[in-house]
Parts: C-alpha cells; structure tokens; sequence
C-alpha cells in the first residue's frame, strides 16, 4: 500500500547512567541463533517470511538471555496465506532491542528430520534494560477492518487515555516500512500535521487526506501491519522511507514509560 490516492551467548555488560538511579539503563551484547522449523514443502510462507520469523526469534532468545524476567508481549498475527505465527513485539517489553546486526541467516535441512528446513539466524544483539511501562498510557483504536478490497479506503479511529501525540507506521509483507502519518511522504496533494490528541477525545483519521489501499504483488492476499506509535512528547520519524528494522531502532529507543504500541495486522485481496 504505497500510494495514498539454539543459543549461543557472547556478553558484554556495560552500564551507562542518565542523571537520577531510576534512569539508569544497562547494556549487554549476546550472540543468538534463533529458528523456526517448518516442513519441507508444506508451508505457505515465503523465504522472506521465515527467515524474519527467524530474526524474531533470534530477539526473544536475546532478551530471555538478558537475565531477567521480561514483560514479553506476544500477539498472534496471521499472514496472507492463513500462516499463523507470534509476533514479538519487542518495543513493549522491560528489556529492548537496541542494534540487531545479523551474522549469518539460511535455511538447512533438518539432520535429524530429515523432512523438515530450518530457517535459522544467528545475529549479534544489543539489548537494554529499560524503565517500566506507564500502564495508564494507553489509546482505543476501532474501525480498521481484517481484510481490505484492493482500491478501499482505509480509515480509523483514535479515543487517547491521556494526552498524546501519534506516529502511524505501515509494515508491508516485502519488509519494507514507511510513516503513514504524520505526513506521508509519498503523497503531495495532501498534509496531515502532528498534532495533540487529547485525553477522552475521539478523532476521525485520516485527518485531510485519503488513504488509498493498493495491492501491489499478485499474491491473492497481501499482509500488511499498521504500527501506531502513541507518545507522551512530539516525536517525529522524519525519514521518508526505510526499512522495518530503522523504524523499529526508532520506537525501541524511546523510553517505555513515554510510549505505548499497537501492531493492526491486515489483508488486501482483489
């Protein structure tokens, strides 16, 4: 939807303090191998597809590696082709990804089962202990729906807890990703600023423009993720476009307690 019309430790401790104790935040660096098993031929998913639930694994096996009993939010999210699998999403939890820097990443047949591929990636991961989350920083989010028509417009709507400002991040199957609002940097008929959502207050987006649904592959299905960012302070993503792991270091560097996210998984069909 681009148009708008086994484990393996390597640590490292390194402790960096910001100002009071209850800012302090603790670095390790751990080498990981993560994994998912699928057998030979049956599965829906393409190589690109398991090889980044292969790098999802690889950073839920960092951040259990870290030590601690992280607040690990899992959501079950289903692809295009009806695959279901768990998301990690990682900007939630106590401890973070701060740099994932892969390694080495293929697939090899199972030695043992020898009808099964293992996808697997060892990557090198830089993972923080943060401050805990502000439970009361939360959004209602309605109206998005499953599955879209090829040429729908998408619209939704936000009702904030508190007061809060909002970055809307479109995921899409090829692993690109791009801000969505504020400011879509591919459109140039429209402008949708940055504003204060305010507490108890419902607003309608899109604001002034139209988020025109495109399929772009010939897939039957696309699988597309919207990412609400919601934060206490005006904070702006302002590359116009990257990939999903910029935007990720983006959210996992900001701190838990003036942040909350929501992953919206969603199909386009003909």
């Amino acid at each position: 939807m681009k148009r708008l019309v086994s484990l393996l430790l390597v640590f490292s401790c390194c402790v960096v303090s910001f100002g009071a104790d209850k800012d302090k935040e603790v670095t390790e660096k751990v080498t990981v191998t993560g994994e998912v098993v699928v057998l030979k031929g049956h599965s829906r998913l393409s190589d690109i597809q398991l090889k980044e639930e292969a790098r999802k694994d690889a950073k839920k096996k960092a951040l259990e590696a870290f030590g601690e009993k992280f607040d690990v939010k899992e959501a079950a999210e289903s692809t295009s082709a009806g695959d279901s699998f768990y998301s990690l999403a990682v900007s939630q939890a106590s401890g973070e990804i701060v740099n994932f820097e892969v390694i080495e990443e293929d697939s090899k047949i199972n030695p043992i089962r020898t009808n099964e591929v293992i996808y697997y990636c060892t990557a090198r991961v830089t993972v923080k202990r943060g401050v805990e989350p502000d439970l009361n920083f939360t959004a209602k989010i309605s109206g998005l729906q499953s599955v879209y028509s090829d040429g729908a417009e998408l619209q939704f709507q936000i009702v904030p807890n508190d007061d809060a400002y909002l970055n809307v991040f479109l995921f899409e199957d090829n692993k690109t990703g791009y801000r969505l609002y504020p400011d879509f940097p591919f459109s140039t008929d429209c402008h949708e600023s940055a504003i204060l959502l305010e507490k108890g207050k419902k607003y309608f987006f899109p604001l002034n423009c139209i988020y025109g649904i495109t399929k772009d592959t010939d897939a039957p299905r696309e699988t597309n993720r919207l990412v609400f960012v919601f934060t206490k302070k005006n904070l702006k993503y302002n590359e116009a476009e990257t990939s999903r792991e910029e935007i990720e270091k983006w959210i996992s560097k900001i701190r838990n307690d003036e942040k909350k996210t929501y992953v919206m998984p969603f199909d386009i069909i003909k």
